[in-house]
């Protein structure tokens, strides 16, 4: 039964978040702050990604210079030779560096591997981070990418180097 009494649908609104006041319990918006050194293989049938642990101090990001080169993404299918063998170095570069060099091709998947391979835990939770199935599925693979197309600039002194898509 409809109520059309806009007072009494005023009340209706008002008894209703009162008892989601009252009764309802609180929101909580702990951080996903996984640590990285923390990193499990909690699976046995799952690659085993977690990446190799540091010691290093973690270092803020500071964003580039304004004046650094403006990075130009283009279509893959329309690179020219130059660009396309530009990355295809880059990429073999990558994949040169010795295995436990963060750089390194396969450190760099494991980056990618850890956070969507059940790697990591939410804060406090016995739940693993899946990136994919997650909100910061956009925001962390924009920080992915930006440092992994600034790694393959430096490995062939192009600091205007960017990926294609």
């Amino acid at each position: 039964m409809a109520i059309r009494n806009p007072d009494a649908q005023a009340a209706v609104a008002a008894a209703a978040v009162a008892v989601l006041v009252l009764f309802w319990p609180p929101a909580r918006a702990l951080p996903v702050s996984p640590n990285p050194n923390l990193c499990v293989d909690r699976n046995p049938n799952v690659i085993k990604c977690c990446p190799s642990r540091s010691n290093a101090d973690i270092i803020n990001f500071t964003p580039p210079p304004s004046s650094s080169p403006l990075r130009i993404r283009r279509p893959a299918h329309s690179l020219d030779p130059a660009a396309a063998q530009k990355y295809a170095n880059a990429t073999a570069l990558m994949r040169s560096l010795q295995a436990d060099h963060p750089w390194n091709f396969i450190q760099q998947s494991n980056v990618h591997c850890a956070y969507c391979a059940g790697g990591h835990l939410h804060s406090s939770r016995n739940i693993t981070l899946e990136i994919h199935f997650s909100w910061l599925f956009f925001p962390w693979h924009r920080a992915f990418l930006y440092f992994y197309e600034r790694i393959l600039g430096k490995l062939v002194g192009d600091p205007s180097f960017a990926l294609p898509f």
